[in-house]
């Protein structure tokens, strides 16, 4: 699938590229070599491929981290060294926390409906048991939360902390509601929990919310980052004789979230930042900054529709490419009238009923449009904010006397080297 970005047109409808069948016997080149092809051809036609994104699958994790040089090189192709790669004019000191290359000839985004949903179960596993700090983050504080107080306080049902289906995207929304994380602050020993949500709320309002300010998305970006860095770090360093007697015989791996999800948050927000320097200096236009757009549910849509249109009493679930196809025509035939005739193309212009989410975000979108302006995408701008994301992820992290032990080993601030390199 292809989404355009478009200033003149925020929500412009995502379209079908290609479509081929895999046997699931595939290796991350092979993705990165069909992303190099598409993104030459495109070069072809005076299209430039600004981001990919996909499900959080390590091998397509590997191809992103391959195309980004994001602690990954492939050494057949130089590709940060291509002649229409776009250089980051980098201040020398931000290189201590931002590890992507400064060439870059694209972006990649894990899709943060998926990662939402990875970083939510992770809560549920049962191989794992999350410290942070002096407190573990537990679902049975919720269930405390849910069994004390009204619904009205907090909108959350059994459901919501543990959910039947595990993609279940809308539980997430319900546990990183601000209405949560202020009704848990009465429950007693509910600090570690509240952190882990406010870290699942940072991947929401960056790339998930149509309505946040680019300068905002920024911050709760990095706010994941550093939050992920600090609680790592103080993973590596604390002694066992300073952890809960329950937790000492446990790996670090099993306190913390996977490996996938981590690299998933720092790509997502070096790619992001990455962007809006570019667009800051003027060598990506403005449309990029609709970070919003930047995932992979619209192919998962297609898909899913292309499912539903077999008959009520039809048993077919699964079908070849060639009749994928002939059912993803009749959709973009329909999606093309719809577009024509909302905007005003058509002689005998025909209304589609729209669900009223889907009005509110396209108002939503030419308002955010309209109100991302670009002046506010200055280095000292971003600097600041960045820094206070440092500052405010360090500061909650220290609420569960994570600070105690980092700054007993002096690994506290951005020129401490574990904090900047541990995570990855």
């Amino acid at each position: 699938m292809v989404q355009p970005l478009f200033a003149s047109n925020p929500y412009s409808s995502p379209f079908l590229l290609a479509v081929y069948g895999l046997s699931n016997k595939f290796e991350a080149v092979d993705v990165l070599h069909r992303w190099l092809r598409i993104f030459e051809k495109s070069r072809e036609l005076n299209v430039r491929v600004a981001a990919y994104s996909t499900n959080c699958d390590s091998r397509y994790l590997l191809s992103m981290r391959l195309a980004t040089g994001f602690f990954a090189k492939y050494n057949n192709i130089a590709i940060c060294d291509r002649v229409d790669a776009l250089e980051i004019d980098l201040p020398q000191e931000w290189k201590a926390w931002f590890f992507m290359p400064i060439r870059q000839i694209l972006f990649c985004f894990q899709d943060p409906v998926h990662l939402c949903t990875k970083l939510r179960n992770r809560i549920l596993s049962d191989t794992s048991s999350l410290l942070i700090g002096k407190e573990e983050v537990s679902i049975e504080v919720l269930m405390e939360l849910i069994e004390s107080k009204s619904k009205l306080v907090h909108g959350l049902v059994q459901t919501d902390v543990n959910p039947k289906y595990r993609q279940n995207f809308t539980s997430c929304l319900n546990l990183s509601d601000d209405d949560v994380l202020v009704a848990l602050e009465d429950i007693e020993g509910s600090q570690a929990t509240r952190i882990y949500l406010r870290l699942l709320r940072s991947i929401v309002l960056p790339y998930v919310e149509h309505n946040t300010p680019i300068i905002d998305r920024i911050y709760h970006s990095w706010f994941g980052v550093f939050s992920c860095r600090t609680w790592q770090t103080w993973l590596h360093v604390v002694d066992e004789t300073e952890m809960p007697e329950f937790h000492t015989d446990e790996r670090i791996n099993d306190m913390f979230i996977t490996t996938t999800a981590h690299f998933s948050v720092e790509l997502n927000a070096h790619s992001l930042l990455g962007i809006c320097l570019l667009v800051a200096q003027k060598q990506l236009p403005e449309s990029a900054l609709a970070i919003s757009n930047c995932h992979s549910q619209s192919c998962e849509s297609t898909f899913t529709l292309t499912r539903s249109m077999s008959g009520t009493f039809s048993s077919i679930v699964n079908f070849t490419i060639e009749q994928f196809l002939k059912r993803a025509g009749k959709l973009s035939v329909l999606t093309e009238i719809e577009n024509q005739s909302g905007s005003g193309q058509l002689k005998c212009p025909l209304k589609f009923p729209k669900h009223d989410k889907r009005q509110w975000k396209q108002t939503i979108l030419k308002k955010q449009t309209a109100d991302s302006s670009i002046s506010l995408l200055t280095i000292d701008k971003i600097r600041k904010t960045v820094y206070r994301a440092f500052d405010n992820g360090y500061n909650l992290l220290s609420t569960v006397d994570v600070n105690t032990v980092l700054e007993k080993r002096k690994k506290f601030d951005f020129s401490s080297e574990l904090v900047c390199t541990s995570s990855v």
